[in-house]
Protein backbone atom coordinates (compact mmCIF):
# COMPACT_ATOMS: atom_id res chain seq x y z
CA UNK A 1 0.00 0.00 0.00
CA UNK A 2 2.71 2.47 1.14
CA UNK A 3 4.49 1.34 -2.57
CA UNK A 4 1.68 2.49 -4.30
CA UNK A 5 1.55 5.79 -2.67
CA UNK A 6 4.68 6.57 -3.99
CA UNK A 7 4.64 6.14 -7.53
CA UNK A 8 1.81 7.76 -8.40
CA UNK A 9 3.15 10.97 -6.26
CA UNK A 10 6.49 10.32 -8.90
CA UNK A 11 3.87 9.91 -11.92
CA UNK A 12 1.90 12.99 -10.87
CA UNK A 13 5.05 14.90 -10.07
CA UNK A 14 6.55 13.54 -13.85
CA UNK A 15 3.67 14.83 -15.73
CA UNK A 16 3.90 18.77 -14.04
CA UNK A 17 7.36 18.75 -15.19
CA UNK A 18 6.54 17.81 -18.21
CA UNK A 19 3.72 20.48 -18.99
CA UNK A 20 5.87 23.27 -17.19
CA UNK A 21 8.05 22.76 -19.89
CA UNK A 22 5.64 22.92 -22.93
CA UNK A 23 4.18 25.86 -21.35
CA UNK A 24 7.70 27.82 -21.41
CA UNK A 25 8.18 26.66 -24.84
CA UNK A 26 4.60 27.41 -25.89
CA UNK A 27 4.45 31.06 -24.56
CA UNK A 28 8.06 32.31 -24.82
CA UNK A 29 10.29 33.52 -21.52
CA UNK A 30 8.69 35.98 -19.45
CA UNK A 31 10.31 39.75 -20.22
CA UNK A 32 13.30 41.64 -18.34
CA UNK A 33 12.21 43.99 -15.48
CA UNK A 34 12.49 47.43 -16.89
CA UNK A 35 15.05 49.82 -15.65
CA UNK A 36 13.99 51.73 -11.83
CA UNK A 37 14.59 54.59 -13.59
CA UNK A 38 12.10 54.14 -16.27
CA UNK A 39 9.69 52.80 -14.62
CA UNK A 40 9.93 56.25 -12.75
CA UNK A 41 9.30 58.36 -16.06
CA UNK A 42 12.83 58.59 -17.19
CA UNK A 43 15.60 61.22 -15.98
CA UNK A 44 14.83 62.68 -12.37
CA UNK A 45 13.69 66.33 -12.61
CA UNK A 46 15.06 68.68 -10.11
CA UNK A 47 14.92 72.44 -8.86
CA UNK A 48 18.03 73.91 -8.35
CA UNK A 49 19.70 77.21 -7.02
CA UNK A 50 22.61 79.04 -6.77
CA UNK A 51 25.30 79.28 -4.24
CA UNK A 52 25.18 83.06 -3.11
CA UNK A 53 27.35 85.80 -1.59
CA UNK A 54 25.11 87.73 0.76
CA UNK A 55 24.97 89.57 4.48
CA UNK A 56 25.10 86.91 7.38
CA UNK A 57 24.93 88.39 10.87
CA UNK A 58 25.05 86.38 13.51
CA UNK A 59 22.51 87.13 16.34
CA UNK A 60 21.75 85.79 19.79
CA UNK A 61 18.14 86.45 21.00
CA UNK A 62 17.07 87.08 24.18
CA UNK A 63 14.10 87.85 26.98
CA UNK A 64 15.52 90.53 28.98
CA UNK A 65 14.83 92.84 32.27
CA UNK A 66 14.91 96.61 31.76
CA UNK A 67 16.72 98.24 35.23
CA UNK A 68 17.72 101.99 35.69
CA UNK A 69 21.25 103.26 35.57
CA UNK A 70 20.48 105.26 38.42
CA UNK A 71 17.51 104.86 40.82
CA UNK A 72 17.35 105.94 44.69
CA UNK A 73 14.64 105.73 47.22
CA UNK A 74 13.95 108.62 49.10
CA UNK A 75 14.30 108.57 52.86
CA UNK A 76 14.81 111.13 55.63
CA UNK A 77 18.10 111.23 57.88
CA UNK A 78 15.93 112.73 61.03
CA UNK A 79 12.60 112.03 62.38
CA UNK A 80 10.31 114.95 61.76
CA UNK A 81 6.92 115.87 59.90
CA UNK A 82 6.77 116.66 56.57
CA UNK A 83 6.52 120.47 56.37
CA UNK A 84 6.17 121.01 52.26
CA UNK A 85 6.07 118.44 49.11
CA UNK A 86 8.13 120.57 45.74
CA UNK A 87 7.73 118.20 43.40
CA UNK A 88 4.61 115.54 42.50
CA UNK A 89 4.90 111.84 41.39
CA UNK A 90 5.84 111.58 37.83
CA UNK A 91 7.65 115.22 37.82
CA UNK A 92 11.18 115.27 36.07
CA UNK A 93 13.99 117.31 38.46
CA UNK A 94 17.16 118.12 38.02
CA UNK A 95 20.29 117.47 40.18
CA UNK A 96 19.95 119.22 43.28
CA UNK A 97 16.82 120.10 42.82
CA UNK A 98 14.41 120.61 46.32
CA UNK A 99 11.95 117.41 46.89
CA UNK A 100 10.33 117.64 50.77
CA UNK A 101 11.33 119.39 53.35
CA UNK A 102 10.29 118.70 56.94
CA UNK A 103 9.56 121.14 60.19
CA UNK A 104 12.66 122.70 60.81
CA UNK A 105 12.07 125.39 63.69
CA UNK A 106 14.10 124.15 66.30
CA UNK A 107 16.96 123.52 64.19
CA UNK A 108 16.55 126.99 62.94
CA UNK A 109 16.92 128.56 66.06
CA UNK A 110 19.76 126.50 67.39
CA UNK A 111 21.48 127.85 63.93
CA UNK A 112 19.78 131.35 64.73
CA UNK A 113 21.44 131.28 68.21
CA UNK A 114 24.73 129.71 67.40
CA UNK A 115 25.40 132.52 64.97
CA UNK A 116 24.47 134.91 67.67
CA UNK A 117 27.10 133.30 69.81
CA UNK A 118 29.79 133.38 67.38
CA UNK A 119 29.73 136.98 66.35
CA UNK A 120 29.66 137.66 69.86
CA UNK A 121 32.74 135.51 70.69
CA UNK A 122 34.56 136.81 67.43
CA UNK A 123 34.28 140.68 68.53
CA UNK A 124 35.91 138.99 72.26
CA UNK A 125 38.51 137.96 70.11
CA UNK A 126 39.33 140.71 68.25
CA UNK A 127 39.39 142.95 71.75
CA UNK A 128 41.73 140.74 73.25
CA UNK A 129 43.81 141.03 70.39
CA UNK A 130 43.93 144.11 70.75
CA UNK A 131 44.86 144.41 74.31
CA UNK A 132 47.48 141.03 73.86
CA UNK A 133 49.31 143.48 71.17
CA UNK A 134 49.29 146.67 73.45
CA UNK A 135 50.49 144.76 76.23
CA UNK A 136 53.54 142.97 74.24
CA UNK A 137 54.14 146.55 72.68
CA UNK A 138 54.73 147.75 76.40
CA UNK A 139 56.48 144.43 77.63
CA UNK A 140 59.10 144.98 74.95
CA UNK A 141 59.74 148.46 76.11
CA UNK A 142 59.41 147.21 79.69
CA UNK A 143 56.48 149.16 80.80
CA UNK A 144 54.52 146.07 81.15
CA UNK A 145 55.02 143.29 84.17
CA UNK A 146 55.73 139.61 82.42
CA UNK A 147 52.90 138.41 84.49
CA UNK A 148 50.64 140.97 83.16
CA UNK A 149 51.68 139.84 79.66
CA UNK A 150 51.41 136.44 80.16
CA UNK A 151 47.65 136.82 81.48
CA UNK A 152 47.02 138.57 78.17
CA UNK A 153 48.09 136.03 76.29
CA UNK A 154 45.79 133.61 77.85
CA UNK A 155 43.41 135.68 77.11
CA UNK A 156 43.69 135.78 73.01
CA UNK A 157 43.85 132.35 73.12
CA UNK A 158 41.13 131.26 75.13
CA UNK A 159 39.24 133.81 72.90
CA UNK A 160 40.42 132.23 69.87
CA UNK A 161 39.55 128.64 70.95
CA UNK A 162 36.27 130.03 71.74
CA UNK A 163 35.46 130.83 68.23
CA UNK A 164 36.82 127.57 66.69
CA UNK A 165 34.50 125.82 68.87
CA UNK A 166 31.47 128.18 68.06
CA UNK A 167 31.84 127.54 63.83
CA UNK A 168 31.67 123.79 64.43
CA UNK A 169 29.20 123.78 66.67
CA UNK A 170 27.43 126.62 63.87
CA UNK A 171 28.66 124.32 61.29
CA UNK A 172 27.26 121.09 62.35
CA UNK A 173 23.83 122.91 63.30
CA UNK A 174 23.74 123.73 59.44
CA UNK A 175 24.43 120.18 58.66
CA UNK A 176 21.28 118.91 60.79
CA UNK A 177 19.08 121.99 59.22
CA UNK A 178 19.88 120.99 55.69
CA UNK A 179 19.06 117.51 56.87
CA UNK A 180 15.29 118.78 57.01
CA UNK A 181 15.86 119.59 52.93
CA UNK A 182 15.79 116.63 50.52
CA UNK A 183 17.02 117.34 47.76
CA UNK A 184 17.50 115.43 43.85
CA UNK A 185 20.88 113.55 43.93
CA UNK A 186 20.84 113.44 40.19
CA UNK A 187 18.69 114.49 37.29
CA UNK A 188 15.62 111.87 37.04
CA UNK A 189 11.87 111.27 37.53
CA UNK A 190 10.00 110.82 40.85
CA UNK A 191 7.78 107.91 42.17
CA UNK A 192 4.97 107.88 44.17
CA UNK A 193 5.17 109.96 46.88
CA UNK A 194 4.05 108.32 50.54
CA UNK A 195 3.22 111.08 52.40
CA UNK A 196 1.94 114.99 52.06
CA UNK A 197 2.31 117.87 54.20
CA UNK A 198 1.65 117.35 57.84
CA UNK A 199 2.40 113.56 57.81
CA UNK A 200 5.26 111.72 60.88
CA UNK A 201 8.13 110.83 59.23
CA UNK A 202 10.54 108.45 60.72
CA UNK A 203 14.10 108.29 59.64
CA UNK A 204 15.51 105.69 57.17
CA UNK A 205 11.33 105.77 56.10
CA UNK A 206 10.51 105.76 52.16
CA UNK A 207 8.79 108.85 51.10
CA UNK A 208 9.57 108.25 47.11
CA UNK A 209 11.86 107.04 44.74
CA UNK A 210 13.93 108.89 41.95
CA UNK A 211 14.93 107.40 38.74
CA UNK A 212 17.04 108.47 36.00
CA UNK A 213 15.45 107.56 32.74
CA UNK A 214 17.14 109.42 29.70
CA UNK A 215 19.16 105.89 29.78
CA UNK A 216 18.19 102.96 30.81
CA UNK A 217 20.53 99.35 31.31
CA UNK A 218 18.62 96.28 29.84
CA UNK A 219 20.39 92.95 31.57
CA UNK A 220 19.84 89.32 29.84
CA UNK A 221 22.10 85.98 29.76
CA UNK A 222 23.24 84.09 26.46
CA UNK A 223 24.11 81.02 26.07
CA UNK A 224 27.95 79.76 26.59
CA UNK A 225 28.50 79.41 23.23
CA UNK A 226 28.25 83.37 22.77
CA UNK A 227 30.75 83.89 24.99
CA UNK A 228 33.57 84.13 21.99
CA UNK A 229 31.61 86.28 19.63
CA UNK A 230 30.56 88.83 22.44
CA UNK A 231 32.76 92.48 22.80
CA UNK A 232 32.01 95.41 24.55
CA UNK A 233 30.41 97.68 22.82
CA UNK A 234 28.78 96.12 20.12
CA UNK A 235 24.90 96.98 18.98
CA UNK A 236 22.14 95.34 20.26
CA UNK A 237 18.02 95.86 19.51
CA UNK A 238 15.51 96.12 22.95
CA UNK A 239 12.06 96.10 21.99
CA UNK A 240 8.66 95.77 24.92
CA UNK A 241 7.51 92.66 24.20
CA UNK A 242 4.29 94.60 23.55
CA UNK A 243 6.22 96.18 20.76
CA UNK A 244 8.41 94.14 18.76
CA UNK A 245 8.77 96.18 15.90
CA UNK A 246 9.06 99.23 18.05
CA UNK A 247 13.25 98.35 18.35
CA UNK A 248 15.77 100.86 20.14
CA UNK A 249 19.18 100.23 19.23
CA UNK A 250 21.20 100.42 22.36
CA UNK A 251 25.56 98.94 23.38
CA UNK A 252 26.58 95.96 24.90
CA UNK A 253 28.75 97.58 28.49
CA UNK A 254 29.28 94.92 30.84
CA UNK A 255 29.54 91.00 30.13
CA UNK A 256 30.54 88.75 33.01
CA UNK A 257 34.12 86.77 33.30
CA UNK A 258 32.20 83.56 34.23
CA UNK A 259 29.83 81.79 32.66
CA UNK A 260 27.13 79.98 35.47
CA UNK A 261 27.78 76.61 35.78
CA UNK A 262 24.58 75.66 36.64
CA UNK A 263 22.47 77.66 33.41
CA UNK A 264 25.67 77.26 31.31
CA UNK A 265 24.34 81.08 30.27
CA UNK A 266 26.71 83.97 30.60
CA UNK A 267 25.52 87.88 31.87
CA UNK A 268 25.42 90.89 29.95
CA UNK A 269 24.44 94.80 30.36
CA UNK A 270 22.98 96.68 27.18
CA UNK A 271 22.85 100.65 27.84
CA UNK A 272 19.80 101.86 25.72
CA UNK A 273 18.76 105.53 25.68
CA UNK A 274 15.93 106.43 26.69
CA UNK A 275 14.71 109.85 25.17
CA UNK A 276 11.07 109.12 24.12
CA UNK A 277 10.58 106.71 27.96
CA UNK A 278 9.24 103.96 25.83
CA UNK A 279 11.58 101.54 28.71
CA UNK A 280 10.78 101.40 31.79
CA UNK A 281 12.04 99.95 35.32
CA UNK A 282 10.84 96.07 35.29
CA UNK A 283 9.68 95.98 31.82
CA UNK A 284 10.47 92.47 29.48
CA UNK A 285 11.85 93.29 26.60
CA UNK A 286 12.79 91.23 23.54
CA UNK A 287 16.84 91.63 22.62
CA UNK A 288 18.78 90.87 19.80
CA UNK A 289 22.65 91.17 19.78
CA UNK A 290 24.92 91.71 16.86
CA UNK A 291 27.28 89.48 17.79
CA UNK A 292 28.94 89.35 14.18
CA UNK A 293 28.33 90.58 10.39
CA UNK A 294 30.03 88.72 7.49
CA UNK A 295 29.44 90.76 4.61
CA UNK A 296 30.70 88.31 1.63
CA UNK A 297 29.19 85.23 3.50
CA UNK A 298 28.01 81.83 1.36
CA UNK A 299 24.80 81.27 1.50
CA UNK A 300 22.09 78.78 0.31
CA UNK A 301 18.09 78.33 0.63
CA UNK A 302 17.50 76.46 3.90
CA UNK A 303 15.33 73.69 1.75
CA UNK A 304 18.65 72.80 0.32
CA UNK A 305 19.98 71.15 3.09
CA UNK A 306 19.53 67.77 4.51
CA UNK A 307 20.34 66.76 7.99
CA UNK A 308 21.92 63.41 8.87
CA UNK A 309 22.30 62.89 12.37
CA UNK A 310 24.98 65.63 13.44
CA UNK A 311 26.42 66.42 9.78
CA UNK A 312 24.50 68.37 6.57
CA UNK A 313 24.79 67.44 3.23
CA UNK A 314 24.07 69.30 -0.16
CA UNK A 315 23.07 67.80 -3.44
CA UNK A 316 25.13 69.99 -5.96
CA UNK A 317 24.45 69.60 -9.85
CA UNK A 318 27.76 70.43 -12.12
CA UNK A 319 26.78 71.72 -15.50
CA UNK A 320 27.00 67.96 -17.38
CA UNK A 321 23.62 67.57 -15.21
CA UNK A 322 25.35 64.80 -12.52
CA UNK A 323 24.50 64.73 -8.77
CA UNK A 324 27.62 65.06 -6.13
CA UNK A 325 26.27 64.66 -2.33
CA UNK A 326 28.49 67.19 -0.53
CA UNK A 327 29.07 67.52 3.31
CA UNK A 328 28.76 70.98 3.99
CA UNK A 329 29.30 72.72 7.36
CA UNK A 330 26.73 75.68 8.51
CA UNK A 331 27.25 79.21 10.35
CA UNK A 332 24.07 81.07 10.83
CA UNK A 333 20.42 80.98 9.44
CA UNK A 334 18.62 84.32 8.58
CA UNK A 335 15.48 84.57 6.02
CA UNK A 336 15.13 81.48 4.75
CA UNK A 337 18.66 81.12 4.10
CA UNK A 338 22.01 79.30 5.67
CA UNK A 339 25.41 80.19 5.79
CA UNK A 340 27.59 77.59 4.28
CA UNK A 341 31.05 77.42 6.11
CA UNK A 342 32.51 74.92 4.49
CA UNK A 343 32.36 72.43 1.56
CA UNK A 344 30.95 74.48 -1.13
CA UNK A 345 32.25 77.27 -3.73
CA UNK A 346 30.57 80.81 -5.18
CA UNK A 347 28.73 79.72 -7.88
CA UNK A 348 27.52 76.01 -7.55
CA UNK A 349 24.22 75.02 -7.85
CA UNK A 350 22.23 72.80 -5.22
CA UNK A 351 18.86 70.65 -5.48
CA UNK A 352 15.91 72.85 -3.28
CA UNK A 353 13.51 70.29 -5.07
CA UNK A 354 13.62 66.92 -5.88
CA UNK A 355 15.95 65.43 -3.14
CA UNK A 356 14.01 62.07 -2.63
CA UNK A 357 14.24 61.40 -6.14
CA UNK A 358 18.02 61.39 -6.49
CA UNK A 359 21.47 60.35 -5.79
CA UNK A 360 25.25 60.68 -6.05
CA UNK A 361 26.50 60.25 -9.40
CA UNK A 362 23.14 60.32 -10.84
CA UNK A 363 22.15 61.79 -14.16
CA UNK A 364 19.28 64.45 -13.84
CA UNK A 365 17.21 66.96 -15.25
CA UNK A 366 17.11 70.61 -14.69
CA UNK A 367 13.85 72.62 -14.38
CA UNK A 368 12.65 75.95 -13.10
CA UNK A 369 10.38 76.01 -10.28
CA UNK A 370 6.82 75.96 -10.26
Amino acid sequence: MRTLSFQKILSLASITAVVGTLAWWHFGAAPAPQNASSARGGTPQVVVAQVAIGKAVELFEAVGTVKAVDSIVITPKITGFIQTLHVQTGQDVQAGAPLITLVADERKADTISLAAQLKQAEAKREDARKQYERGAALAKEGYKAQGAFDTLKANALAAEQAVVALKAQSQMAQVRLEDTMLRAPFAGVVGIIDGQAGTYIAAGTRITTLTQMDKMKVEISLPERAVGALKMGMTANVAPITQPNAAIAGTVQEIDSEVNPTTRQVRLNIIVPNDKRALTQGMSVLTRVEAAVREQALLVPEEAVIGDGLRYFVFTVDSAGKVSRKMVGLGVRSSGNVEVLSGLATGEQVVVEGHQKIRHGQQVKIVPKS
